[in-house]
């Protein structure tokens, strides 16, 4: 199943070998059944076209077709070399063998397709925080190294830290319950001001770090992290009953293949000064 998803050249390859060795058996099969013993009714072929649906991993249509074809061989032969009874006999088994064969084409491809989805649901949980439902740390890392193993001779992107002001004090005062609220109206803003395509995370605590790839003016930058501090102050107000602001460091870089970790470093060196520059703003 691995093999067959991963890039089209190795799905065609899977493909191509499924055909193969399913078509080789049967045919083994039907040499057997029909030239070992004229007068034998069919005691392999049926079965193993009905099989080749549960046993190898190909489409469904790709497979229905192959059980067709493999049919109608397997009724020709036994018309040629068998008593004309029997032949009669195999033939009607060969029949019921493709129609039990697109009916297990059918629950197999269902099944997996069932099995798929949970995997992909487990798979996405596991990559995201519990509470803010933006991507966990280790997630946010993985994919960001991804983009840079995948860019050719250069990787422009902007990494952004951002930290929610003085979170601790409010889960002092207000407690932990308001503090989480917190968090999540952070998270919800800045995945809705953001593409589907950048990486939103948590890093931890009362730390995010937006991941943007591909080239970003510093003046959009600003003018995107002035509307987020915007909307956040406002609906923390309404929300929350409370002024909640975040500082954020920046970095931009318009060639090269940074590491990550050296990114984090810069941001969160940025991320500093704003800090010890008044908070709610960016550097």
């Amino acid at each position: 199943i691995r093999l067959y998803r991963t890039k089209s050249s190795t799905r065609s390859l899977a493909t191509f070998l499924s055909v193969l060795v399913g078509a080789t058996i049967i045919s083994f099969g039907i040499a057997i059944d029909t030239m070992t013993n004229p007068m034998a009714p069919t005691v392999f072929t049926p079965l193993m076209i009905v099989a080749l649906s549960a046993l190898f991993i190909m489409p469904s249509m790709l497979n229905c077709a192959i059980s067709g074809a493999l049919s109608i061989a397997y009724a020709a032969c036994a018309l040629a070399f068998k008593d004309p009874y029997v032949a009669q006999f195999d033939t009607l088994s060969a029949i019921a063998a493709l129609v039990f064969s697109v009916c297990v084409t059918h629950i197999v491809m269902q099944y997996r397709l069932v099995l798929f989805e949970a995997k992909m649901h487990f798979q996405e949980l596991s990559m995201r925080d519990d509470l803010s439902k933006v991507f966990n740390k280790r997630a946010l890392l993985s994919l960001a190294r991804d983009y840079f193993e995948n860019a050719e001779g250069h990787a422009p992107c902007t990494l952004i830290f951002i930290d929610i002001d003085d979170l601790k004090s409010i889960n002092d005062v207000h407690g932990h319950m308001v503090g989480d609220s917190a968090l999540r109206i952070v998270s919800e803003i800045l995945r809705s001001n953001f593409r589907s395509t950048d990486i939103v995370g948590r890093f931890g605590g009362d730390e995010f770090i937006v991941f943007i790839p591909g080239p970003v003016s510093e003046a959009a930058l600003k003018s995107k992290m002035g509307r987020i501090q915007a909307e956040l102050t406002a609906k923390s107000q309404e929300k929350l009953g409370l002024s909640t602001t975040i500082s954020a460091g920046a970095v931009i870089t318009q060639q090269g293949l940074p590491e990550v970790t050296e990114l984090i470093k810069m941001a969160d060196a940025a991320l500093y000064q704003s800090k010890h520059g008044g908070k709610n703003r960016i550097t």
